[in-house]
């Protein structure tokens, strides 16, 4: 918004020129830009050229007078540790109850997390900068037996998807047991010369 008509608008927006469109007094301006891909990342900078109707110049404006700014990130956010484990005495195995626990941690702070242990999707829990995450699921009595598979879907603070992970970057894993063990042979003897039978002492 300008004090007086004003005309010979330019604006850049992060270094680019930006479509301007104004009110008929000529005292409001909009200027917007599309980012795109290998436009700089960061704070965006402005820069507005401007006269009045008489052609006096006006000083150029490299900042907003409210403080508002709009940070550019085009970088795909990345998770750089994965892993899991179940509660059972042996973390790489588990048995209907055993909670599933799935850690990871992103390279910055994500968004929109979806994790899926098996095929079931997971309650969530992250630290305050949205980086930690853990994802836990309790296995049932109807979950398919057999190693655990996982997928993780997120995006960052600015809405760039990651891609999707689907292994643990240290290469643990665990394999899911709900079947009742079962004994396929049972014999006794005895040392008596005939085992069929035992006396006192055998």
């Amino acid at each position: 918004i300008s004090s007086e008509a004003i005309q010979n608008v330019s604006v850049l927006i992060d270094g680019q020129p930006a479509d301007v469109s104004n009110n008929p007094a000529q005292t409001g301006w909009t200027a917007s830009y599309q980012m795109q891909v290998g436009d700089v990342e960061g704070n965006i900078p402005i820069q507005i050229s401007f006269s009045d109707l008489t052609g006096n110049n006006g000083m150029n404006v490299t900042a907003t007078t409210d403080g508002s700014k709009v940070k550019y990130d085009e970088t795909i956010p990345a998770l750089s540790t994965v892993s899991i484990a179940s509660d059972n005495v042996i973390p790489s195995i588990a048995k209907v109850g055993n909670i599933i626990t799935l850690s990871f941690i992103a390279d910055e702070g994500i968004r929109n997390v979806t994790a899926l242990i098996g095929t079931r999707t997971s309650s969530l829990s992250n630290s305050p900068d949205g980086k930690t995450w853990t994802a836990s699921f309790t296995m049932q009595s109807n979950d398919v037996e057999g190693e655990l598979s996982i997928n993780i879907s997120f995006r960052d603070s600015a809405g760039n998807s990651g891609i999707t992970v689907d292994a643990t970057t240290n290469g643990s894993s665990v394999v899911f047991d709900r079947s009742k063990p079962t004994l396929t042979a049972v014999s006794i003897a005895s040392d008596n010369s005939n085992t069929a039978l035992a006396k006192p002492g055998d």
